[in-house]
């Protein structure tokens, strides 16, 4: 099994401790399964390795929630904290604390992606992620401004 779906999985598996030579790729490989695996053992799920349901629904509740807004419009051609230059098709999140090029799997209403720390921020009290307006698109978080996402962060 391949594609985006898969790295979304490997994004949140990759994420426990327990797992550690999940990729970020988008293959589902015997480490995915030896993580999903673990993972469900952890959960008290049949252990097959096969993300069903109920493993999807206890993969996707074990990630963190915390609050998100975004940015963009009116920055474009600037720089970023972590070098380069913010563009409108930029995916990439900003964060205060972690390194730069720290991948992050972000979930909100069933849309996932995997996002970069590209830069720092958020400035406002409360929020822990500032995403780029394109990241915000591809989860369909543009219409809320701020939202509560769902987020695992690679080790």
């Amino acid at each position: 099994m391949t594609g985006a779906d898969v790295r979304i999985l490997n994004g949140i598996v990759a994420s426990k401790t327990y797992a550690p030579d999940v990729s970020l790729s988008n293959l589902f490989d015997t480490s995915t399964a030896s993580g999903v695996r673990a993972f469900q053992q952890r959960k008290g799920i049949s252990t097959t390795g096969v993300v069903d349901k109920n493993t999807a629904k206890e993969l996707t509740g074990s990630m963190r929630t915390a609050e998100a807004s975004y940015y963009g419009e009116g920055l474009y051609g600037n720089g970023v904290a972590c070098g380069g230059t913010l563009r409108p098709n930029t995916i990439g999140v900003a964060h205060k604390t972690l390194p730069c090029g720290t991948k992050v799997t972000f979930g909100y209403h069933g849309h996932y992606i995997v996002a970069k720390v590209i830069d720092r921020g958020p400035y406002i009290a409360g929020r822990t992620w500032d995403l780029t307006t394109a990241a915000a698109d591809a989860l369909g978080m543009t219409n809320a401004g701020v939202a509560d996402v769902r987020y695992a962060v690679d080790r």
